[in-house]
């Protein structure tokens, strides 16, 4: 009798070191916020005394995404123009001032780190986001064809702040460019520099008509432009 209680005893035993009590369950890590960002155009472009751009939120911005902002943050801005997405908006207005706002790069910074939910939750990872504001280029292009000699013209001009008005730029490199009809790939025709009035000219003889742009590049404070093409 004492040898099969003690048998039940050590099968008792070894029941308990096979299933032993069961362990606890670890905590589940909290799921990672997604990352929001503002998506602000890469070239902010001033053509008048108040440029006005609305800008909305990327697509991996949580729906539920209440209260987020940004500050324009870039050497020669005090005020640091804000975007701000309050009370739940998918949608911002930039305003740029051509007295106030100063010509460079912008670094959008979010505020905090986080936005939140209309409860006050982080639901989001807030990302910078860069941008460059310069002044607008503008030109046109006019040509005539006599005979069997095409002259095209370039006129120039930018935005000048201070005369709030595009003004005629003398002395800019430009380049022509034109390209067979039916074709889409533009060739090099002559780099020109616009005299006092913003103008410049070239004179050839090619063998049939032809399409012509100019091209105007960019400089520190101000962006390139490609005219509209035509056909001379």
């Amino acid at each position: 009798m004492r040898y099969k209680s003690l048998l039940a005893a050590t099968a008792l035993l070894a029941s308990g070191l096979a299933f032993g009590t069961p362990a606890e369950a670890a905590p589940s890590a909290a799921p990672a916020l997604p990352e929001c960002k503002p998506l602000v155009p890469a070239k902010l472009i001033m053509r008048r005394r108040t440029t006005n751009y609305t800008v909305g939120l990327a697509a991996s911005c949580p729906a539920t995404l209440y209260n987020a902002d940004w500050k324009g943050i870039q050497p020669g801005d005090p005020e640091k123009t804000k975007l701000e997405f309050l009370n739940g908006d998918r949608f911002a207005e930039l305003q740029l001032s051509a007295f106030v706002s100063p010509v460079g790069r912008v670094t959008w910074t979010p505020t905090s780190e986080t936005g939140t939910d209309s409860q006050g939750d982080d639901v989001a990872i807030l990302k910078p986001v860069p941008s460059v504001t310069k002044y607008a280029s503008s030109a046109t292009v006019s040509g005539k064809r006599v005979g069997g000699t095409t002259t095209v013209v370039a006129t120039v001009g930018y935005y000048n702040p201070k005369a709030n008005a595009f003004v005629r730029w003398p002395s800019k490199a430009v380049t022509l460019q034109y390209k067979v009809p039916g074709s889409t790939k533009w060739l090099y025709l002559r780099k020109v520099t616009t005299n006092k009035v913003g103008q410049a000219a070239f004179t050839w003889t090619p063998k049939a008509t032809r399409y012509y742009r100019a091209v105007v590049p960019a400089n520190t404070t101000i962006w390139d432009f490609t005219t509209a093409a035509i056909s001379k």
